[in-house]
């Protein structure tokens, strides 16, 4: 977390008016809405085409694999450079499919919590004395949850890489 200090010391975020009050209709609207149609969706999309690609990607080089390592068996190919075309080829295959796996994950992230809003929002929507302040709370306590959720996910996430990195030179007395 002190990474994310020293990061976010250097931005200057543009200024925006904060709304002091919102109606629950704003709310739905500014908020809810706003997360599901302008953040969520679209980032499981974007998420879902590259590893899409990535996954071409990695079929793509596990045939080329296979016709490299096919090929070695030829005379005029035999001896090592034909294997290490392999093993490179199948190097990147993984790394493919890693870099894949951690899109395809992102993606359902953001669509399963672009559908959780989606049920709260349409859920509320539908109920008739949604507007007692009860009801009112309940429902921005669901939306927040759901929001706050992904979010520790992510946070979560991106640690486990940050302790996965392997230490500098600095730490290495």
């Amino acid at each position: 977390m002190q990474d994310l200090g020293a990061i976010a010391a250097t931005i200057d975020p543009p200024k925006k008016e904060r709304p002091l009050t919102l109606t629950p209709d704003d709310y739905v609207k500014k908020r809810v809405t706003a997360q599901i149609d302008g953040y969520y969706r679209p980032k499981a999309r974007e998420n879902a085409l590259v590893a899409k690609k990535l996954h071409n990607l990695e079929f793509v080089l596990g045939l080329v694999a296979a016709a490299l390592g096919a090929a070695s068996g030829l005379q005029w190919l035999s001896g090592l450079a034909p294997w290490v075309a392999v093993v490179t080829t199948a190097g990147g295959a993984v790394t493919a499919h890693l870099a894949a796996s951690r899109h395809d994950h992102q993606a359902m992230t953001y669509f399963a919590t672009a559908e959780r809003l989606t049920g709260v929002r349409d859920e509320w929507l539908a109920t008739a004395d949604r507007l007692a302040p009860a009801r009112v709370a309940k429902f921005v306590d669901d939306c927040e949850h759901a929001i706050s959720t992904e979010n520790e996910a992510w946070l979560a996430e991106w640690t486990r890489e940050q302790d996965a990195k392997p230490a500098g030179p600095a730490a290495n007395p």
